[in-house]
């Protein structure tokens, strides 16, 4: 695990500020459970330095009032309290279910479900994404949406948000460029031992793909926060001992193939990817964040599990984000309707919902993602502007894309910006005194940098 020193993403806090809704749940939000519950009132004597939550617990716990720490001038994102929840299975009982759709407060789990020494119960926001960077030598990604995902989540965990990533397990990677001594690039199979850097874990889960039943497992890769906490990146693998020899390889490769495989590693992503948290005991999630339209099928998966509410497509966008940020109408993936019976089967799509997933026999992910969305975010000002004309008739606000300073500032500007800026590193806003840096120490720290780069371009 890279030991480089990360920080917050610049533009994240005043993000959550303006809104948090798209980091956190809302205090009255509908939650799932695990178990028939009963609601135990705390003591109504509180203070406002420590209100009490309402605890939801199973009927053989203690009752038990839990004080929850309110930080002055902390976003809601950055607090550890997290909502109850109910898995999301086939196998709960309706009553269980209808139970669970009461409004209930922010609570705190007596039991947490520990994975890996994280606790996993304890997370209340998913983020979904085809493509993660994290680090230089786990290749899961492509540019700058991988990079952008990479950065979000080493900032969650920094401002201490309770958040699991998603992403598929390449192992191929994306590709690796090779340059002749021409200048012609050759495209060559990046390999790489997810062992050296990520944990296998245990569970496995299901889903159709076709008609077969292909399995996928899990790894994850704990991000160390600046301030402790761990947030799980959860990566899906298909290349398990019983899956057919094609649906081993489905997550070989980053963004390779025809419509046809892209369609099978975005079932695997929404679909699986959700079956799988219910499965490690991310039970607790009130806030899906698509980021991009890969991960769209997850409404739909959302949605079956909410049909037999009286609203599920609200139930649906009370809990999912999406944030787009493909500016062109080509850039965004539609599929074949026949294409998308043919992967997800004939029953997947409930028929309410039919006219919606479908248009004019074609399924467009961000279109899918949009509908089903309480939140949509463009990634740039001007790009909101540009995606509000691509697709008219939804809200979509905008959020500018920030990048994770410590991650990007080289040994020699760090040791720098330690010297005149302390504290940078957890307030990237200090760097606009960066100005007050001595001109001679400022370009020092620049020809450092480039020696350093030209060092490793001759040696590479």
């Amino acid at each position: 695990m890279s030991d480089k020193p990360r920080n917050i993403t610049i533009n994240l806090r005043s993000a959550a500020k303006k809104h948090p809704a798209t980091l956190a749940a809302h205090p009255h939000e509908k939650t799932h459970h695990e178990a028939p519950v009963e609601e135990v009132k705390a003591p109504e004597a509180t203070t406002p330095e420590k209100p009490v939550a309402r605890i939801l617990t199973t009927r053989h716990a203690e009752e038990k009032a839990v004080p929850l720490e309110v930080k002055a001038g902390h976003s809601t994102a950055a607090s550890p309290v997290v909502p109850a929840a109910v898995p999301l299975t086939s196998q709960t009982s309706q009553a269980s279910r209808a139970e669970a759709m009461v409004p209930s407060k922010l609570v705190v789990p007596k039991k947490p479900t520990l994975v890996e020494g994280v606790a996993l119960s304890s997370l209340s926001i998913g983020y979904f994404c085809m493509e993660m960077g994290l680090e230089t030598d786990i290749p899961t990604y492509a540019g700058g949406l991988g990079i952008l995902a990479g950065d979000m989540m080493k900032s969650c965990a920094d401002l201490d948000v309770p958040l699991v990533g998603v992403t598929l397990l390449y192992r191929k990677g994306y590709f690796k460029q090779r340059f002749d001594h021409s200048g012609w690039q050759f495209e060559e199979d990046e390999f790489w031992d997810p062992r050296q850097h990520l944990i296998p874990l245990a569970k496995e889960v299901v889903i159709e793909l076709e008609g077969r039943q292909v399995h996928v497992r899990a790894w994850m890769y704990k991000l160390l926060g600046s301030r402790g906490r761990t947030n799980p990146i959860i990566f899906l693998d298909t290349d398990i001992d019983g899956n057919s020899e094609f649906d081993r390889h489905l997550t070989d490769k980053l963004y390779t193939g025809d419509s046809h495989y892209r369609l099978l590693q975005e079932a695997i992503l929404g679909v699986a990817g959700l079956r799988m948290l219910v499965a490690l005991g991310a039970t607790n999630i009130q806030k899906f964040h698509m980021n991009e339209g890969h991960a769209a099928l997850l409404t739909i998966e959302l949605y079956r599990e909410y049909v037999n509410c009286e609203d599920p497509t609200e139930e649906v966008r009370r809990r999912a984000v999406f944030t787009t940020h493909t500016p062109v109408a080509a850039g965004h993936d539609v599929f074949g309707q026949d294409l998308a019976l043919s992967v997800l089967g004939v029953h997947f799509v409930p028929s309410s919902i039919e006219s919606v997933v479908f248009k004019n026999g074609m399924l467009h992910m961000t279109e899918l993602a949009m509908h089903f969305s309480g939140f949509i975010n463009g990634v740039a000002k001007r790009h909101g502007e540009v995606t509000r004309q691509l697709f008219p008739g939804y809200s979509i606000e905008s959020i500018t894309n920030g990048v994770y300073a410590a991650g990007w500032v080289g040994p020699g500007m760090a040791r720098l910006f330690d010297h005149y800026l302390p504290g940078w590193k957890n307030d990237p806003y200090s760097l606009r005194y960066a100005l007050s840096i001595p001109v001679e120490d400022l370009w020092q720290g620049h020809m450092d940098e480039k020696r350093s780069l030209i060092k490793y371009v001759n040696e590479t």
